[in-house]
């Protein structure tokens, strides 16, 4: 588990970092907006910033934005499982079954997952708090909609990259 941490930690050094820069000044433009954005604030702005996938009309910037939050943990979690397979392929080798490294993968990145999802809901809190009721059930829904997607992600990794590699 020590060892997935590093990976997790020499990764965002190298070019994690980048996408994250990216996707908080998106994300802090976004804020701006719907700051100087007239317009009434409701539990529609919530979701929108949280990245939260509605039944109504988006407009093309909320589209680009959850495309850009969907795309970047997609991103994200392909070069951490991909990390080994690049730099140490004889590691792989000498190491335990595929499927625990792949546990131990999964957990580090669920719970990077988590913090960062928390910390975007902090952030919305914090300059929206006067204006929108935060409901617990938004960031529940916002928690399991990204884990959603990373399991999606991580069971095309298994079943298609990975398989052809064995």
């Amino acid at each position: 588990m020590r060892y997935q941490l590093l990976i997790a930690k020499y990764l965002f050094k190298q070019k994690i970092y980048k996408v994250v820069i990216f996707l908080f000044s998106f994300f802090f433009l976004l804020i701006l907006i719907e700051f100087l954005n007239p317009r009434d604030t409701e539990q529609d702005t919530l979701c929108f910033l949280l990245g939260i996938i509605s039944d109504e009309e988006a407009s093309f910037l909320e589209t680009l934005w959850i495309a850009f939050q969907i795309v970047s943990v997609i991103y994200i979690l392909y070069s951490y499982l991909m990390y080994e397979e690049d730099h140490s392929p004889e590691f792989m080798l000498l190491r335990t079954n595929f499927f625990f490294v792949l546990k131990n993968k999964t957990i580090i990145f669920l719970l990077i997952l988590l913090i960062f999802r928390l910390i975007l809901f902090l952030i919305v809190m914090v300059f929206f708090n006067k204006y929108i009721y935060f409901s617990p059930l938004v960031f529940v829904v916002n928690i399991i909609m990204y884990m959603f997607i990373a399991f999606i992600a991580l069971l095309c990794y298994v079943i298609f990259i990975r398989k052809r590699k064995l």
